[in-house]
């Protein structure tokens, strides 16, 4: 395939792949009530990314064969093989996207497979493992069937195979990827993470010229906080570590939770966090919404999320707070209620147990449960002595419990609390 006519098919692969996704990230990640509704929904997006997948997928074995798109669709299997006569002689005639991932070079077999992989550890929903299984379910039991299925779905009631859009696309895009890289050999493959960590960058830059700006404007002089940021982002070996950790501390207690970061950049890191989660409304199923909902612990998985750079993987982060479960309450316990209507949430009680030098623990997964009547400890406020570390309050609840309600077991007494916090936790306790 001449030079020319390469760049010609890849521009069009690539136009067809960012109007697709343009059109994915428009749609609302809710879903509607009727399953009719959210399959139409999905019915372009899908349809889109699958042929297009496919067409790339040819592509890139006419060009590892070093033939026409023509001559590819053209193809025919020997005769004296086991494939009758007939159009299954023509190999490439066909919609099976396994199939045609196998054919392609081995070489972009293996990226491919290494972005799925980064990809769906974000994605944790997503039930295949590999790129190869996930193309298996994705073309039918009856290779390529599963395009024929999504194309007729508005009005023929035949059983779809699984799918998901946002796991399509991200195949299409790593396979255009590596089309365009075969005509320009200087251009990278942008991995899940290295996508994530750009746009967060660009957003955290923004919100720092914006802060810089406005506090210049009102007379202050000039800090230079590039160090610091720069320290602050590469503190747990990856960007995308520290603004997951600040991410957690915001969805629970309002504020980045950061240490020893300067007044400047902390109101930075406020107006970072609050772009985020204001951005991320609009968002659809993309992998800044995934990223956003796992680093706030809003899935079932309920924990946070890392970037683990020695695996190239996302991972669930550990709860800092093991797993502590009691038949029943404590005798000595007390209701403790987090009312957030009149401002007393367990994000004041845990932002002065910091100032107190206190460390808070927390576990909300609930797993591992003796029984559905078993309480569990979902947070721990511990002092970090250096002699010995000393367990101050603990938080009890049951697996049926109002979100802010729980049973507080005080474990030493008032006179090693310090008073704002106890203080704090007074104004929680319930009068009966």
């Amino acid at each position: 395939m001449a030079l020319v006519d390469q760049k010609e098919k890849v521009q069009r692969l690539k136009t067809a792949l960012r109007k697709t996704k343009l059109l994915m990230d428009s749609e609302s990640a809710l879903h509607e009530l009727h399953p009719g509704t959210d399959i139409a929904s999905n019915w372009t997006a899908i349809t889109s990314a699958y042929s297009g997948l496919e067409q790339t997928f040819k592509y890139l074995i006419a060009v590892d064969k070093g033939i026409s798109i023509e001559e590819l669709i053209d193809f025919k299997i020997l005769k004296n093989t086991t494939i009758k006569s007939g159009s299954n002689r023509y190999k490439y005639r066909t919609h099976d996207l396994a199939m045609l991932f196998l054919e392609i070079d081995e070489e972009s077999r293996n990226t491919i497979g290494e972005y799925y992989s980064c990809f769906q550890s974000l994605h944790s929903y997503i039930g295949s493992s590999t790129a190869q299984q996930f193309l298996q379910e994705v073309s039918g039991p009856k290779s390529g069937q599963g395009y024929e299925r999504w194309r007729y779905t508005l009005i023929e009631d035949k059983p779809l195979p699984k799918n998901s859009p946002e796991a399509l696309i991200s195949i299409w895009d790593v396979s255009v990827q590596i089309a365009i890289q075969k005509i320009w050999e200087n251009q990278r493959i942008r991995m899940p993470n290295d996508h994530l960590k750009e746009v967060f960058l660009q957003n955290l830059e923004s919100e720092l010229m914006k802060v810089t700006v406005r506090r210049q404007n009102e007379g202050e002089k000039f800090q230079d906080i590039s160090n610091e940021v720069k320290e602050w982002l590469w503190q747990y070996k990856n960007p995308l570590n520290s603004i997951a950790c600040a991410l957690w501390n915001f969805s629970r207690f309002n504020h980045h939770g950061q240490e020893g970061v300067s007044e400047w950049f902390s109101e930075v890191l406020e107006e970072f966090l609050k772009s985020i989660s204001k951005n991320c409304e609009k968002e659809g199923n993309t992998s800044i919404r995934a990223f956003f909902n796992r680093a706030q612990g809003l899935t079932s998985e309920g924990s946070s999320i890392r970037w683990n750079s020695d695996a190239n993987r996302f991972e669930s982060e550990p709860w800092s707070l093991p797993n502590l479960f009691r038949n029943s309450p404590p005798s000595n316990g007390v209701k403790f209620r987090d009312t957030r209507e009149w401002g007393l949430p367990l994000a004041a009680l845990w932002f002065y147990s910091k100032i107190a030098g206190y460390k808070v623990l927390e576990n909300r997964s609930f797993k591992g449960a003796p029984d559905d009547e078993a309480v569990f400890c979902t947070h721990q406020i511990v002092s970090q002595d250096v002699d010995r570390k000393e367990v101050i309050f603990s938080f009890w609840q049951s697996k049926y419990d109002y979100p802010y309600n729980f049973i507080l077991e005080r474990e030493c007494g008032e006179s090693k609390v310090n008073p704002i916090v106890l203080q704090l936790i007074n104004m929680g306790l319930e009068t009966d």
